[in-house]
């Protein structure tokens, strides 16, 4: 049985020096890190199909994907619980009450009063909704503190238990090494 998700075969784009060769497996854990201009982003973009390759192909199963863009953007006036329930809704899940209690949102203010670090939290939880095959993280660490950082390797575990696909890319790569089975430095 074939547990391969994701392939890049010897994908070249333009602004990127080295070309990308990747398989991305059923539970995998995969760390990317580097320098900025390295082709982090260019990597996520390839995987998500936002651009194409400009030699190259890029092999992807029809599957759900998860994702935390490293600048996400919310409706500033709405209500945190009123949020989630509407994307619980939209990514039809249920049981997504871990996930909030995990994070300790502030579930009755506007999105607009959150700090940087709660906006990340959120943005990370609704990555996870909706049990997606992959989940990718793009800098999930910005924002947070020491304590949200904590929360979100606790999270990473708790991913892994449910045989979760995750993708971090990140510029703090000594934290989330050792949940990782992969680590592609860029």
């Amino acid at each position: 049985m074939d547990t391969c998700l994701v392939k890049l075969d010897k994908v070249y784009k333009y602004d990127v020096k080295t070309p990308y060769d990747l398989e991305i497996h059923e539970k995998d854990c995969i760390l990317v890190s580097g320098d900025n201009g390295k082709g982090k982003t260019t990597l996520t973009k390839l995987i998500l199909g936002y651009i194409n390759p400009d030699r190259g192909f890029v092999y992807k199963k029809p599957m759900k994907i998860g994702y935390l863009p490293e600048h996400i953007e919310f409706p500033l006036f709405m209500k945190v619980n009123r949020y989630i329930d509407l994307l619980s809704k939209i990514k039809e899940m249920t049981d997504y009450e871990t996930l909030v209690y995990q994070f300790k949102l502030p579930l009755f203010k506007s999105i607009y009063q959150l700090s940087h670090g709660n906006r990340q939290k959120l943005g990370i939880l609704s990555a996870c909704m909706g049990h997606p095959e992959l989940i990718i993280f793009d800098e999930p660490l910005a924002a947070l503190d020491q304590e949200g950082r904590m929360q979100f390797y606790q999270l990473i575990e708790y991913l892994k238990t449910k045989n979760h696909t995750i993708l971090m890319i990140t510029h703090f790569p000594d934290m989330l090494k050792p949940l990782c089975n992969k680590h592609i430095t860029l």
